[in-house]
């Protein structure tokens, strides 16, 4: 699967503890995300996996745009989830928001 989203959070990647693999989680919204009755967008996870700590995208703030590769569906916990391995084939492109205020 590939897709541009919106970054609305983001962990920092971080070594998980049950491999040797770093991880980094995102909650991402895109053009078909349903919208509560509150403008509020439903969100996906997507979980990037990488054998380095600098393979993975690092989120400055909410409002980032990724563009992710190669990604792959599942369900976890009755909820849609995005893989991307990029040890394996994914990649990802992060577009940082410049805010002028």
């Amino acid at each position: 699967m590939n897709f541009y989203a919106v970054v609305l959070d983001a962990t920092f990647p971080h070594q998980s503890r049950k491999s040797k693999k770093y991880l980094a989680t995102f909650k991402i919204a895109d053009m078909t995300s349903r919208m509560d009755s509150k403008g509020v967008a439903d969100f996906i996870s997507i979980v990037f996996f990488a054998d380095k700590f600098d393979d993975l995208p690092i989120c400055q703030r909410v409002g980032d745009i990724i563009r992710v590769h190669r990604s792959t569906v599942a369900t976890y916990k009755d909820r849609k989830q995005l893989t991307a391995n990029v040890c394996f084939n994914s990649s990802w492109a992060l577009f940082p928001l410049h805010y002028k205020g």
